[in-house]
């Protein structure tokens, strides 16, 4: 993609819908909850946690903009959820410009380790080069992928495992029964210790 596509509606676009794709319930109706325009911010949320995701045109908009879209948030947080509830204190600020920062004294670190209300995702134009560099900018946000041929790896290493066991001197039943505990989360030792006063 072409640099002049790579556009703030077009970033808001992709990221919701990684988010979508990630279980996020993405609303793009802002303007009431989060006091931000449609057009260039979106709110999700999953069982977890609350996204606010804003995208500007330049830095200088990011820059002066960033602390009344982190009191929009907490606002938001604040108003929907109790302080018992996990979510009021799981909110993101994901603030996106495909913009270069400028030299001045705020930097996207100085951003991102501001975290007494919220903690913050910044990407500039160093970052986002292509709308594929959402999704590496969103990742910290998104659920794991799990290698299900590593964990088909581990069982069958499980399932080989006991006969490892016999060939360095455990008896059969001994290296079935630490096994089986392992797998069903049991303590092992307690287990053999049954299992010896049980035969």
């Amino acid at each position: 993609m072409s640099e002049t596509e790579l556009t703030p509606a077009a970033i808001l676009a992709e990221g919701a819908r990684v988010l979508a794709a990630a279980g996020y319930h993405v609303d793009r109706s802002t303007e009431s909850k989060l006091k931000l325009p449609p057009e260039r911010a979106l709110l999700a949320e999953d069982k977890y946690g609350i996204v606010a995701l804003v995208v500007y045109d330049t830095w200088t908009d990011l820059t002066a903009s960033w602390a009344p879209a982190q009191a929009s948030i907490v606002e938001a947080l604040s108003t929907t959820y109790t302080r018992l509830d996990r979510k009021a204190w799981d909110g993101y600020l994901v603030l996106l410009t495909p913009a270069l920062p400028d030299a001045g004294e705020t930097t996207a670190q100085h951003i991102r380790y501001d975290t007494h209300r919220t903690r913050k995702l910044v990407a500039t134009g160093d970052d986002l080069q292509s709308l594929s560099d959402v999704s590496r900018v969103l990742a910290p946000l998104l659920p794991l992928e799990l290698d299900t041929a590593a964990i088909r790896d581990t069982q069958s290493l499980l399932d080989e495992l006991p006969n490892h066991l016999v060939e360095a001197g455990i008896p059969h039943d001994l290296a079935d029964v630490a096994v089986a505990a392992f797998r069903n989360q049991k303590p092992i030792v307690q287990e053999l210790y049954q299992h010896l006063e049980a035969t």
